[in-house]
C-alpha cells in the first residue's frame, strides 16, 4: 500500500510506502486521517473568499475528530465496522437478535452526505451505531463537497468533469 501526495502546489506527486504489517492495511488508512483532516482545515481557513463558510467547515472538523477521539480515535471506524460485520454485536442482521438498531435514526444519519460537511455531522445521540453513520455521512459529505468543488475549477470538456459532474447531478436527484 502507498500513499500518494501532491506537493509544490500540485507540481509534484510524492508516493510513500505504508507499513500495515501493525494492524492491517484499515488501520494504517485510518492513521492517516488526522493529517488529511488538518489540511482541509488549513486550506478553508487559508481561503478568504468565504470567512464564514471557512469557519464552519473548520468548526465541524473539530467536532468530527473530536467525536473520534472520544471513540478511541480513527480505528473507531474499522472496530465498528468488525463488529457489525463479524462478531454481529448490535443485531443488525438477520435474525436480528438483540438488534440495537434503529433503522429510523441510522437513515437520518446517512442521508448527511447530501449536506455541506458543517450540517453533515450531528451528534444528538450516544447510540454508536447512529454515531457510526452519521460520522461516515461526514467523511462522504467532505469527499462529495470537494469532487463538487474539482469539477468547478476544472476545465469545461475535461474528462473529470464530465464523468465526475454526472456523478454529482446523479446525487442531487
Amino acid at each position: 500500500m502507498y500513499f500518494l501526495e501532491s506537493t509544490n502546489s500540485g507540481s509534484e506527486l510524492l508516493l510513500t510506502k505504508l507499513d500495515s504489517a501493525n494492524g492491517g492495511s484499515h488501520e494504517v488508512l485510518w492513521s492517516l486521517l488526522a493529517k488529511y483532516m488538518k489540511a482541509v482545515t488549513d486550506t478553508a481557513l487559508a481561503d478568504k473568499t468565504d470567512p464564514e463558510a471557512s469557519m464552519g467547515l473548520t468548526v465541524a472538523i473539530d467536532g468530527f475528530l473530536g467525536l473520534l477521539k472520544s471513540k478511541g480515535g480513527p480505528v473507531w471506524f474499522t472496530q465498528v465496522r468488525n463488529r457489525v460485520n463479524y462478531s454481529h454485536d448490535y443485531g443488525a442482521w438477520f435474525p436480528y437478535s438483540g438488534s440495537s438498531c434503529d433503522v429510523q435514526r441510522i437513515s437520518a444519519g446517512l442521508s448527511g452526505w447530501l449536506k455541506p460537511p458543517e450540517q453533515a455531522l450531528t451528534v444528538g445521540s450516544a447510540e454508536e451505531l447512529v454515531l457510526f453513520s452519521t460520522a461516515c455521512s461526514f467523511i462522504v459529505s467532505l469527499c462529495r463537497t470537494t469532487i463538487e468543488d474539482l469539477v468547478f475549477r476544472s476545465i469545461p470538456r475535461s474528462p473529470f468533469r464530465s464523468s465526475s459532474g454526472r456523478l454529482i447531478a446523479l446525487a442531487r436527484l
